[in-house]
């Protein structure tokens, strides 16, 4: 999205890198989490700086299909079950949250 609008004697300008799908950043990478392999077909693995307590896996339509509860800085997903597409992993710290994008093939 970029806007350019003219008010009053000065310009503003605004530009901001939405995704298509959900109206959201791609990713708020404020603690270095890493989604691996990307695409991926059976397992993903996770790591991050700090422990994540909660993972869901959001679909196109803004549906959970999967929640995971964990207490890590690493963590292995099966997503075999989960139909092939992009989708969004949410993950929750005690106190941040980041959405990764995920292909599933």
């Amino acid at each position: 999205m970029y806007v350019n609008g003219e008010y009053g004697s000065g310009t503003t300008e605004l530009f901001a890198a939405l995704d298509p799908y959900l109206g959201i950043p791609d990713s708020f990478d404020d603690y270095n989490i890493q989604v691996y392999p990307n695409p991926a077909k059976d397992l993903v693995y996770i790591t991050s700086d700090v422990k994540i307590q909660q993972i869901e896996l959001i679909n196109p339509e803004g549906r959970c299909v999967k929640h995971f509860n964990t207490n890590s800085n690493q963590l292995t997903l099966n997503v075999s079950d989960i139909a092939p597409g992009i989708y969004y992993l949410k993950s929750i710290s005690s106190n941040q949250l980041t959405t990764k994008k995920l292909v599933i093939e």
